[in-house]
């Protein structure tokens, strides 16, 4: 039953507010945690900046003639995060829990994360802001079974390529009743 409430709190936060503050995340923490049990979450981490200037080095030469072509230049979003920035968090964070950086939003994804760790995170002073990751459950789950067109032995020969035209007609049911149309 506190799961239940603890993922329903979860929800309304994310539908809520799309952009939580550090505060809004500890306050989320304080409240999934007032059962006693340890509660995780999934985060971005975005980071201040992408370090000390960096060129792009990181572009194939395949990729930088093809920018070339197209009159781009490169920008911050070619910068990859920066990597002592990782190693920081990594030191507070096992490295198994991070599941994703981000060149464009500048940000490291980090799967279950503790109330402690998350609280560490927030003391770096190269961190911005923290979201909550957003989830999303399928509220009709798709149909277990789905419809079979017939299969070609099983169409009754009398009808030939037509079976699906005259099914749609509602023909074949008629056909079963009785009920045949003839031209004189």
């Amino acid at each position: 039953m506190n799961v239940l409430r603890v993922t329903a709190l979860l929800l309304v936060i994310v539908v809520a507010c799309s952009k939580l503050s550090h505060e809004a995340v500890h306050k989320f923490y304080q409240q999934s945690r007032s059962n006693g049990q340890t509660q995780t979450g999934n985060i971005w981490v975005f980071l201040l900046d992408k370090g000390p200037v960096q060129t792009p080095t990181i572009l194939s030469d395949r990729a930088i003639i093809r920018r070339r072509k197209m009159n781009m230049s490169t920008t911050d979003h070619d910068v990859p995060v920066y990597d002592e920035y990782i190693n920081k968090i990594r030191e507070i964070v096992p490295t198994n829990t991070i599941r994703a950086t981000s060149n464009w939003l500048n940000a490291v994804s980090i799967v279950d994360v503790t109330r402690e760790q998350l609280e560490k995170i927030t003391q770096l002073s190269f961190i911005t802001k923290i979201d909550i990751v957003a989830q999303y459950k399928r509220e009709n789950p798709l149909p277990t079974q789905v419809p079979i067109k017939p299969n070609v032995r099983d169409v009754p020969r009398a009808y030939g390529s037509s079976y699906t035209q005259l099914q749609q007609m509602g023909a074949i049911e008629a056909h079963k009743q009785g009920t045949f149309a003839t031209t004189r």
